[in-house]
């Protein structure tokens, strides 16, 4: 229902932030074809360049970002291009507040996507974790985004287990947000505990034949 929702299908963002919040937890996968549908209805308005998606109007470097990483980790092409616009906010800003530091780390992770021959993406990276490193440095006040930049630089979301990332999210971010939803959380939480529940049955059964192997082996 809430992926359905008029208000998040007619705003890009706000969709892709939830198709985003939904990886994070683990359970995607359960509205794979809601979030289908979706990405298929955000792309097609992208290729025809409509008003009102954020890269076309009131564009930020946090909201184009999170476009070119979800996109792209479906199968949809996003040129580099998306980002020339941003080329001197990512270069040269020095002092940064909290929502470009978010910005900044949207891109950092949407940069690990860049295919062959994307140099802008992969020099531009490098400025990011220049400025993401100084803002853990020199700012304190928002704990939760200095957890994921934190978090980010030790490896982006798009490289670490699935499992494993949905715990940590869980438990660092999602749980402590002010503004999370107590649906998802809950949801998240029951199928996490249910997925472990059987990847323990599973290891429970493979070392249960792997023993008799050995036993009958020994005994032949």
């Amino acid at each position: 229902m809430m992926l359905n929702k008029e208000p998040l299908v007619g705003d890009s963002l706000k969709g892709l932030e939830v198709i985003d919040e939904l990886q994070r937890l683990g359970i995607s996968y359960h509205f794979q074809m809601e979030i289908n549908q979706m990405l298929e209805i955000i792309n097609e308005r992208f290729n025809n360049g409509e008003e009102g998606l954020e890269w076309n109007n009131n564009r930020s470097l946090y909201a184009t970002s999170l476009h070119f990483r979800i996109l792209r980790q479906h199968g949809y092409h996003i040129p580099q291009d998306v980002f020339k616009e941003f080329k001197n906010e990512i270069e040269n800003l020095d002092c940064i507040c909290e929502e470009k530091a978010k910005g900044m780390l949207t891109f950092y992770e949407a940069s690990f996507l860049a295919m062959k021959g994307e140099s802008f993406v992969d020099e531009a990276r490098q400025f990011a974790i220049q400025r993401l490193s100084k803002y853990l440095k020199s700012n304190n006040n928002d704990q939760i985004i200095c957890t994921m930049i934190s978090h980010a630089l030790q490896l982006p979301f798009h490289w670490r287990m699935p499992r494993l990332e949905a715990r940590w999210f869980i438990d660092n971010v999602y749980r402590t947000k002010p503004d999370s939803n107590p649906v998802l959380l809950d949801l998240a939480k029951l199928d996490f505990n249910i997925v472990q529940s059987i990847h323990q049955n599973d290891l429970k059964d493979v070392s249960r034949y792997l023993f008799n192997k050995d036993l009958f082996e020994m005994i032949v």
